[in-house]
């Protein structure tokens, strides 16, 4: 019985045909993105846009009842706005946390609100 894989030069022929089929798939994976390149996505407003204006129901405070729009309270200052889709405990310990970094941030002139949907 003849073994064919006791010769080193086979081991070194099926490694460079191993090598050389993954470069040639990356190649034209490549290619095939280029030419397709998605538009980038944007989350949010970017720096310099203006924020649109929205009004909200105050939830607690001195009159419940009112509504108010966050962005024009905040009279062009820094505006940090959390918004809230469902109650979860992950979510609500999110938002404690961001609204005692801006409770500690008062003096600096940074605005916060929180949205509940």
């Amino acid at each position: 019985m003849k073994r064919c894989w006791t010769n080193p030069s086979h081991w070194v022929l099926v490694a460079m045909v191993v090598a050389v089929v993954p470069v040639g798939a990356q190649e034209k994976t490549r290619q095939a993105g280029k030419s397709a390149r998605p538009e980038p996505v944007f989350s949010g407003p970017q720096v310099g846009e203006e924020l649109p204006g929205f009004r909200v129901q105050r939830v607690f405070g001195k009159d419940p009842d009112e509504r108010f729009d966050p962005i024009t309270t905040a009279a062009g200052k820094p505006v940090v706005v959390v918004f809230v889709h469902k109650l979860t405990r992950p979510g609500i310990a999110a938002t404690r946390a961001v609204a005692k970094f801006l409770g500690q941030r008062k003096k600096s002139g940074v605005a916060g609100a929180v949205v509940f949907f």
